[in-house]
């Protein structure tokens, strides 16, 4: 402890007020999540990734007067300064680094009727207000690639930033997106994420209820992705999975068809799960589905000659409960096991 009564690392540092998304080095220690920094040292003030530092005012607040004190651009984006024997504050302005006036800030994914990564961008007012700017995401498909394309007036606004939403078949959780906004002949930089990376994260962060409540729903959805990319891509490296129980609450239920009507039931797998109903008749047949909840979804039919398609799209994995091929076997399973635990996780607590 030194004559003022602080401990002894303390000793010749002083604290720094540092505005929201900026940060500073080197950092002797930080108490109460402020930083304090030795005297004498050059401190470097750094923006957040996305952005550069525009304008920069550090000074020393004295209660009737401000002192301020000397900075350098550094021409990196960054400013600096010696540090006084005294607290200061800093008043800081940023801009986008790139092009376009894009920033990535953050990722999460969604498992409503499809599995998505969603892209968090802070926008310039200019770029967010533009008719013809748009994110281009490139997703891996085996050898090749697609784009897909979300105008920027298209997406989702939430907490001040714009969401911008990329369905991902299953077998692809795994596949790194690119995403990249895009207005003439203006680009932002290129940003990388999967829905496996953001799996992962939770997985690992045991420091929280809500992380730790989804941990085994990532885990059973990225095995999920696994055994259908094993599937899709014909190969034969997992171990096969063991028995599923599956409770139905259908398994009861009796056709009351004509027979011949039924043709079978095809389940898809691609970023929107939808079930396909097919029947065989020269007549226009009409289709009505109700939930369980009893709400009514909506059916979408279709002929290819004498047969009759009825479709679901956008089955949430919560709503599945209830060949030969060994691979298939194993990704209905997975499939289950991934209903079950997100059954599990939306209806806990409700």
């Amino acid at each position: 402890i030194d004559k003022d009564g602080q401990p002894g690392y303390l000793t010749g540092t002083y604290a720094v007020t540092v505005p929201a998304g900026i940060t500073i080095s080197p950092v002797n220690a930080i108490i109460d999540s402020v930083p304090f920094c030795v005297k004498g040292e050059t401190i470097t003030i750094s923006p957040g990734e996305g952005y550069i530092i525009a304008d920069a005012f550090v000074f020393i607040d004295i209660g009737y007067d401000i002192i301020e004190i000397e900075i350098t651009d550094n021409n990196d984006g960054t400013y600096s300064f010696t540090m006084p024997e005294s607290e200061v504050s800093m008043e800081v302005e940023t801009a986008f680094s790139d092009g376009v006036g894009a920033a990535l800030a953050g990722h999460s994914i969604s498992l409503e009727g499809d599995i998505a990564v969603n892209f968090y961008m802070d926008l310039d007012p200019e770029i967010a207000q533009s008719e013809t700017a748009y994110m281009q995401f490139t997703i891996p498909n085996g050898s090749k690639s697609e784009t897909k394309t979300v105008f920027v007036k298209d997406a989702r606004e939430d907490g001040g930033y714009y969401i911008f939403k990329c369905s991902v078949a299953a077998k692809d959780m795994s596949s790194e997106i690119s995403a990249q906004l895009i207005d003439g002949d203006k680009t932002s930089t290129v940003y990388t994420y999967s829905v496996r990376e953001y799996a992962e994260l939770i997985e690992h962060k045991n420091d929280s209820v809500a992380y730790t409540k989804a941990a085994p729903l990532v885990e059973k959805m990225l095995r999920f992705g696994d055994y259908a990319k094993e599937y899709f891509d014909k190969t034969n490296t997992l171990p096969d999975l063991g028995d599923v129980n599956i409770d139905s609450q259908f398994a009861t239920y009796t056709s009351l068809l004509p027979e011949g009507l039924y043709s079978g039931s095809t389940l898809s797998l691609k970023s929107q799960t939808t079930l396909s109903h097919y029947f065989t008749d020269e007549d226009e047949l009409t289709f009505t589905c109700v939930d369980e909840n009893g709400a009514e979804r909506t059916v979408e039919t279709v002929r290819n000659g004498s047969t009759q398609i009825a479709r679901i799209r956008n089955i949430a994995a919560k709503e599945l409960s209830g060949t030969e091929n060994k691979n298939l076997i194993n990704v209905v399973k997975a499939l289950a096991a991934y209903s079950d635990a997100a059954n599990d996780y939306f209806t806990e607590g409700m």
